[in-house]
């Protein structure tokens, strides 16, 4: 008799722990869940030539993950594989379309070979923590300045 009884409260504890179980995940499930859902948020970087000038307009346009995140900084790097990557420029608070004449020769990163620029693009949540987006790689030729 005494076995039964042992046997079924331990069925009843066990029957509990699992209900608790199952109702706890699902609430512990929802910020990863909402995590995962976010957009994924997005960066496109576009340059171009103006007709016989030496300048350029590049535009950077970017979809944050979020409405309310802010893009504080954003970097126009050089791609130099396989040595670290260069920084050409950068632009604080440029706004989610950002629109600029540049001196073509600004972009200009690798005297060698053809150009490969790209940016990245660092964005504030309004919680107060960061994550950063990279745009696009463009190639283009970028003359040095000469004289």
């Amino acid at each position: 008799m005494k076995t039964t009884a042992i046997h079924k409260r331990a069925a009843a504890t066990l029957a509990i722990a699992a209900l608790t179980t199952l109702a706890t995940v699902p609430v512990l499930a929802q910020p990863a869940l909402a995590e995962s859902t976010q957009a994924a948020g997005r960066c496109t970087l576009t340059i171009t030539q103006l007709r016989g000038d030496l300048y350029v307009i590049a535009e950077n346009s970017c979809s944050p993950r979020l409405a309310t995140d802010t893009l504080t900084t954003t970097r126009y790097m050089g791609a130099d594989w396989p040595d670290p990557d260069d920084t050409m420029l950068y632009r604080n608070y440029p706004g989610n379309r950002d629109r600029f004449k540049v001196a073509g020769y600004r972009l200009d990163e690798d005297a060698a070979t053809g150009d490969e620029i790209y940016t990245r693009n660092f964005f504030r949540r309004a919680d107060g923590s960061s994550y950063e987006i990279n745009s696009n790689e463009v190639h283009k030729e970028f003359l040095p300045l000469v004289g």
